[in-house]
Formats: structure tokens, C-alpha cells, sequence
């Protein structure tokens, strides 16, 4: 999740480089933020990436979680009887 949360940031102070600066960055305060189709775009697209990313993201730890319920109740269920 943390993969996901930096590339999130990052995405936002590319795109927002007034943003950046505001925060003390300075990677970008020789840049303004574009507000042309191509700009608006290339958000578009990344930002879907990035909700592409978070829905894995969940449905892996959906999954996961499942298991360990699973692993869970198994090992409190008594032994079936062999008799």
C-alpha cells in the first residue's frame, strides 16, 4: 500500500507543481501546472492506473484475509473422528 500511496503523491505534485512548492518542495517550482487536453489526459490515465493498482490491491488483501479466516476456523474444528 505504501507503493501505492508514493506513487500517488508523486503523481500529484508532478501534476501540481504550485502544490509542491507549497509544501516545501522545490522539484518542481520552475514548473506550472498544464491545462491543456494532453495534460488533462495524462491524469486521466494516470489516475485510472492508479485505481487499477488499489483494486489488486484490495482483492489481494480480500483474498488474503479470507485464508486466514479460513486457517483460522480450520484449526479450531475438532478432528473428524477416524472411528
Amino acid at each position: 500500500m505504501k507503493l501505492l500511496t508514493d506513487s500517488f503523491f508523486d503523481m500529484k505534485i508532478r501534476e501540481n507543481p504550485w502544490f509542491a512548492t507549497s509544501l516545501g518542495l522545490n522539484l518542481y517550482q520552475d514548473k506550472i501546472e498544464e491545462w491543456n487536453y494532453e495534460a488533462f489526459n495524462r491524469r486521466v490515465v494516470s489516475l485510472h492506473h492508479l485505481l487499477l493498482q488499489l483494486s489488486i490491491a484490495v482483492t489481494q488483501y480480500s483474498l488474503l484475509h479470507i485464508i486466514l479466516e479460513w486457517i483460522k476456523v480450520s484449526a479450531r474444528a475438532p478432528e473428524a473422528s477416524t472411528t
